[in-house]
């Protein structure tokens, strides 16, 4: 009897141990955030700036070279089935369109806003964000960037021009392009310039911790003017100056990522 009470003791416990894992196995529960799409035309015309404004999230750029006009779609997350509460708000200036993401009066029931711009690369871009991530296809129009935080990745060869606090910076052009540099500053966010050997690009890099590249071309070429650090191998070349608070700078060229 003492056998068959052991048993079944251990069979018991067994049982409970496959139970508790197969809970632990289970994939968090997916919420109860419902989604809704708004869309919009964006007029893009050649040498204005289409500025875009979204503090309720991601921005990502797409390149649809050959358009004649872009297009824009915000993927607004809510608590409410029925009712949306955001929209896209277009207005106009002297310099170029500006589409904007607004809460609804409803805003209690906004989550998240994603939002998606198609653009053919004839026009600037300028961005206006808070805690999202910006990303884009390569493109060779100018960018400009000013946000909280988040991660940012610029794969233009137009010239940049970013502030951000937090996160994470990485300047990566198209390769079968000359970049034409700019200036990227943020408090504590790294900076990555990731780009190809044979680029002609000058660099002047203020920071509080560390610079580092693995190109022998560039530090041969360093030199300190007060607090920056310059890599100018090629006269007459454009420069990117990058800055920051604290932190670090890798300049990527023989790819040692």
């Amino acid at each position: 009897m003492r056998n068959i009470a052991w048993r079944s003791l251990c069979l018991g416990l067994a049982a409970l141990g496959t139970f508790t894992t197969s809970l632990q196995a289970q994939p968090e529960p997916a919420g109860f955030a419902e989604i809704h799409q708004v869309d919009s035309p964006v007029e893009s015309r050649r040498g204005e700036i289409v500025r875009i404004v979204n503090r309720y999230g991601n921005i990502r750029i797409r390149a649809i070279p050959n358009a004649a006009e872009g297009s824009m779609r915000a993927t607004i997350q809510s608590t409410s089935k029925d009712v949306v509460p955001a929209s896209i708000q277009a207005s106009e200036t002297v310099d170029g369109p500006i589409y904007q993401v607004v809460p609804a009066k409803s805003a209690d029931a906004l989550i998240r806003v994603d939002v998606v711009v198609a653009l053919p690369d004839k026009a600037g871009i300028e961005v206006e964000m808070a805690d999202g991530d910006f990303t884009m296809h390569p493109a060779s129009y100018p960018v400009r960037i000013r946000a909280d935080s988040g991660l940012i990745n610029l794969r233009t060869s137009g010239k940049v021009d970013v502030e951000v606090l937090a996160g994470h910076v990485i300047y990566n052009p198209p390769r079968d392009q000359s970049p034409t540099g700019g200036r990227i500053q943020t408090s504590g966010a790294p900076v990555d310039a990731l780009l190809a050997r044979d680029v002609e690009l000058n660099f002047r890099v203020t920071s509080g911790v560390a610079v580092t590249t693995d190109s022998l071309a560039l530090l041969q070429a360093r030199t300190r003017v007060g607090r920056a650090v310059m890599f100018a191998p090629h006269a007459d070349a454009p420069q990117l100056e990058i800055l920051t608070d604290h932190g670090p700078v890798r300049l990527v060229l023989e790819g040692l990522r």
